[in-house]
Formats: C-alpha cells, sequence, structure tokens
C-alpha cells in the first residue's frame, strides 16, 4: 500500500466523520427545537387553563354578586310592602279611634258643659256667706260670717260692740296685700271690697301702737303676725270646701275677758317671772324677750358645791 492510497483512505474517514457530526447536530438542533416547541406548545396551553379558569371564577363572582343583589332588591321591596301595610292598618286603627271618640262625644254631654253648671252651682254657694277673721288689738281672734253684701260699717259696729263702748274709735287694715279701710269704703259691701268669700283683718285702737308690730310685742303676736296671710288662705279654702263655716269662737268671749286679756299682754321693762303649769319650768320675760327657765335646774345647781353632791345618791 502506497502512501497516496493512505492518504485518501485518511481524507475519506474525516470526512465520514465529519459527516456523522454534522448529522448529529442536525439531530441535536431539531430535537432542541422539538422539545421548544413542545414546551411553548405546553406553556400555551397552560396559560389558556389558566385564563380560562379565571374566567370562570370571574363569571362565578359576578353571577354571585347579580343573586346577592336580586336577593337584597326583593328583602327591600318585602319590608317596604310590610311598612307600607303597617302605616295603612295604623291609620285604619287612628281613624276608628277618632270615629269611636267622636261618637262617644256626640253620646256623652260635654264636660265642659259640666263644669261650667258645677261652677255656677259653687259660685252660688260661695257668694252665700263671707267669713272674716278679725285680729283684735289684744292678739285675740274673732271669727263670724256675714253676707257679702253687709256694708264695712255694720262690720265695724260688730266689732266695736265686741270690744266694748271704749274702743269706738278703731282702724281695719287688710292683711294681703296690707292696706287700711278709710272712711270711704264704710259705705262699700265686702264683696265690692274684695274680702269674700273670706278674708283676714286687723283691727287696731287708734292711737294705740298695735298698727304694726314693734319691738316691744310679745312673740305670740309677733307669730300671729306673720302666719296671717296663712289663716286667710285656710279660711279661704274652708269656706272654698265647706260652705258655711261655723261661728267664732271669738264671739263667746265677753269683752271684759278680752280687756283683761289686753291689760295683761301689755309688755313692761321690769323682769317678770310666769308660772308654767305643771310647776317644771317658768317663764322669763324681760322686755320684748321671752326666757324658757327649768326649775329643776336649780335644784340641781343647789345641790352641788365646788363640784362635790350634796345629797346622798
Amino acid at each position: 500500500m502506497n502512501f497516496n492510497s493512505f492518504f485518501l483512505l485518511l481524507s475519506r474517514a474525516k470526512q465520514l466523520i465529519e459527516q456523522k457530526r454534522l448529522e448529529k447536530e442536525e439531530s441535536e438542533n431539531q430535537e432542541t427545537k422539538k422539545k421548544e416547541f413542545d414546551r411553548r406548545h405546553q406553556g400555551q396551553e397552560l396559560g389558556k387553563a389558566k385564563r380560562d379558569r379565571e374566567e370562570r371564577q370571574a363569571q362565578s363572582i359576578v353571577n354571585q354578586i347579580k343573586e346577592d343583589r336580586a336577593k337584597e332588591r326583593a328583602h327591600r321591596e318585602a319590608v317596604r310592602q310590610q311598612i307600607a301595610r303597617d302605616k295603612a292598618e295604623r291609620e285604619a286603627r287612628r281613624q276608628n279611634e277618632v270615629q269611636e271618640r267622636q261618637r262617644a262625644q256626640a253620646a256623652s254631654p260635654s264636660p265642659s258643659t259640666t263644669m261650667t253648671g258645677g261652677s255656677e252651682g259653687l259660685g252660688k254657694t260661695e257668694c252665700n256667706s263671707t267669713r272674716l277673721q278679725f285680729r283684735l288689738p289684744d292678739g285675740s281672734l274673732l271669727t263670724n260670717s256675714f253676707s257679702p253684701d253687709t256694708p264695712l260699717e255694720t262690720i265695724k259696729q260688730y266689732i266695736i260692740s265686741q270690744l266694748g263702748p271704749s274702743s269706738s274709735s278703731i282702724t281695719m287694715f287688710t292683711t294681703y296685700p296690707r292696706r287700711e279701710l278709710t272712711e270711704e269704703d264704710l259705705l262699700k259691701s265686702l264683696a265690692e271690697l274684695g274680702l269674700a268669700p273670706s278674708s283676714t283683718l286687723i283691727v287696731a285702737v287708734r292711737g294705740s301702737n298695735s298698727l304694726t308690730p314693734s319691738g316691744t310685742s310679745s312673740f305670740p303676736e309677733l307669730l300671729l303676725w306673720i302666719l296671717s296671710p296663712l289663716f286667710t288662705l285656710i279660711n279661704f279654702l274652708k269656706a272654698f270646701l265647706f260652705g258655711s263655716p261655723d261661728q267664732s269662737r271669738g264671739t263667746q268671749n265677753p269683752p271684759s275677758q278680752r280687756t283683761n286679756s289686753s291689760t295683761q299682754s301689755q309688755p313692761s321693762n321690769s323682769g317678770v317671772r310666769h308660772r308654767v303649769p305643771g310647776g317644771v319650768s317658768s317663764v322669763k320675760k324681760e322686755g320684748g324677750i321671752h326666757r324658757l327657765h327649768n326649775r329643776d335646774d336649780e335644784d340641781d345647781d343647789n345641790n352641788t358645791w365646788n363640784g362635790n353632791s350634796t345629797q346622798q345618791m
């Protein structure tokens, strides 16, 4: 074998090797392309399946929202209809109540007419008599009933007859509002002076210091002066509720007793002790001040000396 034939064989072998290599590369490239194509195809399929799944979920959500809204609209409509029915029922009941009330009012007499008739009858009852309470200068009370048409002059003569001839000059005052009854008022009736159906008058002797409570007045007189408006209100309520009042207990006291009590009620400048019934305590009066003194306290003081008891326990 010569050199040329060897060289040809070698060249032929190289060509075959190169051809095999190229075929292999071509086969690998084809395989790679095929795999890439398959991969892309699978990716597309997966993406499409994902999109389809998302679309189905979105559609399901939309359908659920539509269904919920439809149910909510149906519920609102049902509630609206129920409210309308309730309102119609309430209106029907109200109309029935109004009609029943109107029928009842038409069947029964008017309360205002009944009250008017009752008030007229009560007014007639109240005007039948006037109850007057007099606070005399000595602090005592005198009560009596008179006709509303009685003039004040008659009342004045009645007071003078109760006080005695020595008290012919008297002055009368109303308690609230405080006003002096003048000579012109003597010709007017009790109703015209506003003293009906009940009132309280303060009687004072002219020239006496008993027209107004002073610092030398006794405690009962001062208390009576303060409570006189309350007595007026009580007398008015008694006349309003019970009609004709009872005769005064003051009319049973003779003038001499009131004169004596007036003399005894005058204050003195010296201290005076008055024994209280029961022998337990006494009242010491100094000027316009009254002091309550317990006589037992003096006995207790007399039974001790320098803090030591002088009695056997």
